[in-house]
């Protein structure tokens, strides 16, 4: 039994060690890892035979489970990083119910042969299951003991690991999984966890949060309302190079060559991960100083936050943010009224409204904006509207044959069928714009209106055959209002960041 034992476990190293190497977008040799690295990748793996053996009480199970488990993870790797990428990290765990409830969003980044894989994965977990003998007892009780050991020693390993917080980097330094592990034991330390949370003290939003910054109340209606539309995979794809129809961005000049400031976000999310870019925007923290929490910062949103409604709050503003998607992705519906909104509305807000594609029009979002703002009420509000209906895979749409003559000019080089439908949905955020601002401009109320985009679209194909690699998205601040004194030199094209456009909103309302 312990000779099957030990060629189960060695069996299991290998086999993981080949496996590991699989892993996009390139895992370092064996032979050129530090031997802490190695460590870490056999005592993790072996902390999970342990495991499985105190569960399944039979060798040959345990370390298929093992290693099984680490071909999963490989395979969702390589499908995130052809998508996204970015290696798996150890926050996409927390996303792994959200996978099931809505796959469309997750699962058809995964090619056929991996779907169809399942099942001769399943019938040889079963097959090896029935084979495999049930381990003595005291073997079950040796496994936890060693399962007990290994875990003490793996956050201590773990801890001293340097990591530079780019996972394609360490990953090609020390291998998958043991960077994939060392995230997990590191992200969900104490330490990071106080980190994070000092971070979110040291916000620029904290002495307007809990008061008026000093500054003397204003009456309600010398304070503007504000609008804030965070434009899903919203930017200005002319810097691609792409010869668009003037039509598709028509509106969006027009805002911009009027704008208190415009120009390029540099944000911390390429093609998801919208929360991100959002929590800098609402936190005015910059993501990269959240260090392993920038990679789903809302997992560490406990408790009250300074945030920017939240200090929009303390100066009189109602807050409320919409979404037409469920209300717990992204944990949204706990983290927002900690942020400081009063109210979130979600996709029951649209259960009858106009889809364009398979989600809820922008169309319809506007029309849900404009509604609120007729709405007869003393406070001043502010607005933050979630678009949806740009969300990809934009490739299971049906792009319109006839399309590419309306929107831009093809040459044979290009992909198609998602480039259109993208520029489908980009004009439709147009329109928005279009309709925000004529509806604005006519308003009797003050108001500021900040549209951007969270990131540009997964649209690799797309980027492949026009030769580019586009990363930044684009914003516009606008007011139906002199909100610089009438001083047009002031309106200025710069890049910011999302923080920094959060701030900027912030100056021009005066609330610090």
């Amino acid at each position: 039994m312990t000779t099957s034992l030990v060629i189960a476990w060695l069996a299991m190293v290998v086999t993981s060690g080949a496996v590991d190497l699989l892993a996009a977008p390139g895992a370092a040799p064996w032979r050129l890892r530090a031997f802490a690295s190695v460590v870490m990748h056999v005592s993790t793996l072996t902390w999970l035979f342990a495991l499985f053996l105190v569960l399944w009480g039979r060798t040959w199970i345990s370390a298929l489970s093992a290693v099984g488990l680490i071909a999963l993870l490989v395979v969702v790797n390589n499908a995130k990083y052809k998508a996204l990428r970015e290696p798996v990290v150890f926050s996409d765990l927390a996303l792994f119910a959200q996978s099931i409830k809505h796959p469309r969003l997750y699962f058809p980044y995964l090619s056929w042969l991996q779907v169809v894989a399942v099942v001769p994965a399943v019938a040889l977990f079963a097959a090896v299951y029935g084979l495999d003998s049930e381990v003595h007892k005291n073997l079950r009780v040796y496994g936890l003991v060693t399962w007990v050991v290994l875990g003490g020693f793996q956050i201590w390993l773990a801890m001293r690991m340097q990591s530079t917080l780019n996972p394609a980097h360490d990953q090609a330094k020390h291998g998958f999984f043991c960077t994939f592990a060392s995230y997990l034991i590191q992200g969900m330390s104490a330490r990071e966890i106080r980190h994070v949370q000092q971070q979110f003290k040291a916000s620029p939003y904290l002495p307007a949060s809990s008061t008026i910054g000093g500054k003397v109340r204003q009456s309600s209606i010398d304070l503007p309302d504000v609008v804030i539309v965070q434009s899903e995979s919203f930017f200005d794809i002319r810097k691609t190079g792409l010869h668009t129809n003037p039509l598709v961005l028509q509106h969006y000049d027009a805002l911009r060559r009027n704008a208190l400031a415009s120009g390029e976000l540099v944000v911390p999310a390429w093609g998801a991960n919208t929360m991100r870019t959002e929590f800098a925007f609402l936190s005015g923290i910059p993501n990269a100083s959240l260090r392993f929490g920038s990679f789903y910062p809302y997992a560490y949103v406990w408790d009250t936050t300074p945030a920017l409604p939240r200090a929009f709050g303390a100066m009189g503003y109602r807050c409320t943010a919409v979404h037409p998607h469920p209300a717990d992705f992204f944990m949204r519906h706990k983290v927002f009224p900690r942020l400081g909104f009063h109210s979130f509305e979600d996709e029951a807000q649209f259960s009858d409204s106009p889809r364009d594609g398979p989600y809820v029009s922008d169309q319809a979002v506007t029309d849900w904006l404009i509604k609120q703002l007729e709405q007869s009420i003393e406070q001043p509000q502010l607005l933050f509207a979630i678009t949806m209906e740009n969300h990809g895979p934009l490739h299971l749409e049906k792009a319109c044959p006839t399309e590419e003559n309306v929107l831009y000019l093809p040459s044979k080089e290009q992909v198609i069928d998602e480039l259109n439908i993208y520029l489908r949905h980009l004009s439709n955020a147009n329109q928005m714009l279009g309709r925000l601002q004529a509806y604005l401009a006519q308003r009797q109320r003050k108001t500021l209106l900040c549209f951007y985009g969270d990131h540009v679209p997964s649209m690799g194909n797309v980027y492949q055959a026009l030769g580019v690699n586009p990363s930044l998205s684009d914003y516009v601040l606008w007011a139906n209002y002199e909100a610089t004194g009438g001083h047009r030199s002031a309106r200025k094209v710069q890049s910011l960041t999302p923080e920094q456009l959060g701030m900027k909103l912030v100056r021009v309302v005066g609330l610090i």
